[in-house]
């Protein structure tokens, strides 16, 4: 059973940020309403994912206003970092009526009882709604963070550790790479 815990709408601030060394970064969201700060923790695919998803559902709505990036803000994580949830799944919606889009996201399951095998886990929602500008502003940020990792080999595609990478593709044969 889903359990809405915080409504948003709409949104002062939105982004995806990244803390610590590459190969061994959390992925952050955070939302910001007024003095309510909601923060969730994510994998790096997902907030790709994400974003990916919401370039393509702004190309997608032809009513949309003109996007203007320049009017939202860069921001940074506020501190402290207390993950409300880690994300399970994500949604994405429109609403025509006040041009807002919806993100929602979904936690893992929290079981309600440990000692009633019965109760039904519950599964934390929030739902932030958000402005294009503010959802184009948080994709290339969110892109620019996933893009900031670690190199990818260029013949395996892997990622290649600051203490070296031996490329499976090579069989041996070749010299570890390290940056």
């Amino acid at each position: 059973m889903d359990q809405l815990l915080y409504d948003l709408k709409p949104v002062d601030t939105l982004l995806a940020d990244a803390e610590g060394p590459p190969g061994r970064r959390r992925f952050f969201l955070q939302a910001r309403k007024g003095s309510l700060l909601v923060t969730l923790l994510m994998e790096k695919e997902q907030v790709a994912l994400l974003a990916g998803s919401i370039i393509n559902l702004l190309s997608d709505i032809e009513d949309l206003s003109p996007v203007d990036v320049d009017e939202v803000p860069e921001t940074s994580l506020e501190r402290p970092l207390n993950p409300l949830f880690r994300v399970r799944q994500m949604g994405l919606g429109y609403e025509k009526s006040e041009q807002l889009f919806a993100l929602f996201l979904q936690g893992l399951p929290v079981r309600r009882d440990e000692e009633d095998e019965d109760a039904e886990d519950s599964l934390p929602v929030v739902r932030f709604w958000a402005t294009g500008s503010q959802m184009q502003a948080f994709s290339e940020r969110a892109l620019r963070i996933v893009e900031a990792g670690r190199p990818l080999c260029p013949l395996c595609h892997e990622p290649i550790d600051p203490d070296g990478h031996l490329c499976p593709r090579s069989n041996g044969h070749a010299d570890p790479v390290v940056l």
